[in-house]
């Protein structure tokens, strides 16, 4: 889709919004895969997190530090290396 996910501005402050991006291949779009699950931002250090455990269309992510709470955890497809 050309599209990654992208820490708003490179912030690196908790409760920064993740959002969808153009690629450019900056740092606040890299991620790295933890043994636990969780997905950990290469630029701050700290994962993308639904807030209040938000499942509903149109929540937004935003990043915090790592607490490998559920809402911190990577469900989806295996993501490519």
């Amino acid at each position: 889709m050309g599209h990654c996910m992208d820490v708003h501005r490179a912030h690196t402050a908790n409760n920064t919004y993740v959002g969808l991006n153009r690629c450019h291949g900056a740092d606040n779009q890299c991620w790295e895969r933890l043994p636990n699950g969780s997905l950990r931002s290469v630029h701050s250090g700290k994962c993308p997190d639904a807030p209040g455990f938000g499942t509903h269309n149109g929540h937004h992510l935003v990043i915090r530090d790592g607490s490998g709470a559920a809402n911190q955890l990577w469900r989806g497809p295996a993501m490519e290396s």
